[in-house]
C-alpha cells in the first residue's frame, strides 16, 4: 500500500502545490482508498489459498496489472501537466514484474502501461485542450521504457536472490525441525520398550543410579518392585503371540495408571516388569503395589471375545544410598520367586528367613 501511496498521494500533492493541476486533492485520496480496497482483496485471496507459494505470484501480478490499466488512466488525466512524471511512478510499480516472469512478459507489461499513458496524453491534449506537447510526451515515454527495463532487470535479480535466500532459510528451518524430531524419536527409541512404550532395561539402570545419588543427598528411601505375569506362557500357547503382546500392553497401561509420574516403570524383559519408586519406604510401596496387582487381577481383558484372566506375582525390596543395585535386584527377584511358590497373584516384601 505504501508503494501506491507514494505516487498517488505524495506526487499528486506536489503537482497541486506546483500548480500543474487544478484537480482537488480529494480526488487523489479517493483513488488511493480504492487502491487500498484492491490490495485488501489481494490479501484476502492470499490468506484463503492453502500453502501460498512464490509460484502463485503471477496471478497476483496479473490482477495488479489489470488494476493499473483501469486506475492509472484516470489518475494521469487528473494530473494534467504532471502526467509525465506521474507515469514514471506508474512504471516503477511494475519493476518487480521481472521477479515473477520472463523478460518478454515484463517488456510487454511496461509497454502496455506506456501505451495507456500515450492514449491518455492524446485525449488530454487534443480532446480536453490541456497544455502540453504530444510529441514531447511520446519521446519521453519512448526513452524511459528501455530505462525501466534495465531497472527491472536489476530488481529482478535482487528479488530472485531475496527469494532464494528466504527459500534456503525456510528449508534450513524445516530441516532443523526434522532433525530435532528425529533426535527426539531416536532418544525415545533408545530409552523405551518398543512394544509397551515403557522404559527399557538400560534406561531403568540409568534412572536407578540417578535416584540413588539423589537419595544420598536427601537421606531418603527407594523401593524396588519386580512384577512377573502368572502363566504367561500358557496365554501365548493357547491364544498366540499376538494375544500375548496385547496382554503385555494391557499390563503396562495398568501399571502406569497406578504409579506416580516420578516413579519409573520399565519392561525388564519378557513378561517381567520393574518399578522404581523414589522417596518411598517399604510399607508405603507395599500398599501401592498391592492395589496395582489387585486391580490387574480384577480387570477384564478380552481377546476375540474370549475373557482372559491376568494375574501377576511380585517381589518388593527397600533401598537406600548405600544399597548395591545388583544386590537389591537379586533380593527383589528372590521375593518374586517366593511369591510364585506360595501360589502366585501376590506380593512378597520380606525374605523367607525374615
Amino acid at each position: 500500500m505504501l508503494a501506491y501511496a507514494v505516487p498517488t498521494c505524495l506526487y499528486s500533492g506536489v503537482t497541486i502545490a506546483l500548480g500543474f493541476t487544478s484537480t482537488p486533492y480529494l480526488y487523489f485520496v479517493l483513488i488511493y482508498l480504492v487502491t487500498v480496497l484492491f490490495i485488501g482483496g489481494c490479501e484476502v485471496y492470499i490468506r484463503n489459498v492453502d500453502n501460498f507459494t512464490y509460484e502463485l505470484g503471477p496471478k497476483i501480478l496479473l490482477g495488479q496489472v489489470l488494476y493499473c490499466a483501469a486506475i492509472f488512466p484516470i489518475w494521469l488525466l487528473l494530473l494534467e501537466e504532471g502526467r509525465a512524471g506521474g507515469l514514471l511512478f506508474a512504471l516503477t510499480l511494475l519493476v518487480y514484474t521481472f521477479a515473477y516472469s520472463s523478460l518478454k512478459i515484463a517488456i510487454a507489461l511496461n509497454t502496455f502501461v506506456v501505451s495507456g499513458y500515450i492514449f491518455c496524453a492524446y485525449i488530454a491534449i487534443y480532446l480536453l485542450d490541456q497544455k502540453g506537447s504530444f510529441r514531447h510526451e511520446v519521446l519521453l515515454m519512448a526513452s524511459y521504457l528501455p530505462v525501466s527495463i534495465v531497472i527491472g532487470q536489476v530488481g529482478s535479480k535482487l528479488a530472485q536472490k531475496k527469494y532464494s535466500v528466504k527459500k534456503l532459510l525456510n528449508e534450513q528451518k524445516t530441516t532443523h525441525l526434522h532433525l530435532e524430531e528425529t533426535l527426539i524419536k531416536l532418544k525415545e527409541a533408545a530409552s523405551t520398550d518398543e512394544l509397551t512404550g515403557l522404559l527399557n532395561r538400560r534406561e531403568l539402570n540409568n534412572r536407578m543410579e540417578y535416584e540413588l545419588t539423589k537419595a544420598q543427598r536427601k537421606k531418603t528411601k527407594i523401593s524396588l518392585l519386580i512384577v512377573d505375569l502368572d502363566h504367561f506362557k500358557k496365554i501365548n500357547d493357547t491364544h498366540g503371540h499376538h494375544c500375548g503382546d496385547l496382554v503385555l500392553k494391557y499390563v503396562a497401561d495398568c501399571l502406569k495408571q497406578h504409579f506416580r509420574n516420578t516413579d519409573s516403570v520399565a519392561r525388564w524383559g519378557g513378561e517381567e516388569f520393574l518399578v522404581l519408586m523414589p522417596d518411598t519406604n517399604l510399607e508405603k510401596a507395599e500398599q501401592v503395589c498391592s492395589r496395582a496387582l489387585h486391580s490387574l487381577s480384577k480387570g477384564e481383558f478380552y481377546y476375540n471375545t474370549h475373557p482372559i484372566k491376568i494375574t501377576a506375582s511380585a517381589g518388593l525390596c527397600e533401598m537406600d544410598h548405600k544399597s548395591d543395585p545388583e544386590l537389591a535386584l537379586h533380593i527383589a527377584d528372590e521375593r518374586l520367586y517366593l511369591a510364585k511358590t506360595k501360589g502366585r497373584n501376590q506380593i512378597i516384601s520380606k525374605s523367607a528367613n525374615s
